[in-house]
């Protein structure tokens, strides 16, 4: 089963920033300028109420939004590999956008559809149960299992948009690849992002000048985490027997 560390991904990205500190704090700025900026334009244009204005210009914000993802996968996966030589160039040319955009909407769609599929069997069970089990409970069980299906799911396919930025895969095939490299680690997966969390939430209490810090810091961690998995999974996949030798004439 494939593994890592959750303390030595976090002290990879703080190793690594601290050699370029200033590099990755220019990373994190750009994400949070461009959102600032798609804040700015998004929010006066929907006050307009214009319908055709509003639906163009909240495209245009997320074809820019996931372009920028893109390029800050690109850069991380780049300074994770080699942090003296990283450069901003390294997102350019920003391929494959359009592999990014079907693994980035895949992403968000399979959890919700995997919650719609632990939800409908629920509701005849639950009007079943109404006059033998109380309904705030009845209610608690069905949230919960719709809760744990959608996180396992989004779990399972966490790395799609870093295999997509790395390797140029197709969605399906970084689907696969992400089930892959995540089968059996599960729970320490989503430890590593509640520390991740946490440190975010510290950076955001500093004034939000630390999360110039722990931004790009959980970033390269993530990465770390990524390529430990993708390393040990293939080490231990299954090698396929070797043909049987012809017997000597």
């Amino acid at each position: 089963m494939a593994t890592f560390s959750i303390g030595e991904s976090i002290r990879f990205g703080w190793e690594t920033f601290k050699m370029r500190p200033w590099f990755l704090v220019g990373l994190a700025l750009l994400t949070f300028a461009v959102s600032l900026v798609s804040s700015l334009v998004s929010e006066p244009v929907e006050r307009s109420g214009v319908v055709s204005l509003i639906v163009l210009v909240s495209l245009a914000s997320a074809a820019l939004g996931i372009a920028v993802q893109l390029a800050v996968y690109k850069i991380a996966i780049r300074a994770h590999d080699s942090i003296e030589t990283a450069e901003y160039a390294d997102a350019l040319p920003l391929k494959p956008f359009w592999k990014f955009v079907g693994a980035t909407v895949l992403q968000g769609v399979l959890p919700m559809l995997a919650a719609l599929a632990a939800a409908l069997p629920l509701i005849p069970i639950g009007y079943m149960l109404e006059n033998a089990v109380p309904r705030p409970l009845i209610v608690a069980v069905g949230v919960a299992v719709i809760v744990i299906a959608a996180a396992y799911v989004a779990l399972r396919i966490i790395f799609m948009p870093i295999l997509v930025a790395d390797r140029s895969l197709g969605p399906i095939s970084a689907l696969k690849e992400s089930m892959r490299i995540t089968r059996g680690v599960l729970g320490k997966i989503l430890l590593f992002f509640v520390v991740a969390g946490l440190l975010n939430v510290a950076g955001a209490l500093l004034l939000f000048v630390g999360l110039l810090v722990t931004v790009p810091l959980t970033l390269i961690a993530t990465v770390h985490v990524y390529r430990t998995l993708e390393h040990t999974a293939s080490e231990l996949a299954p090698v396929s027997e070797a043909p049987a030798a012809a017997p000597a004439a």
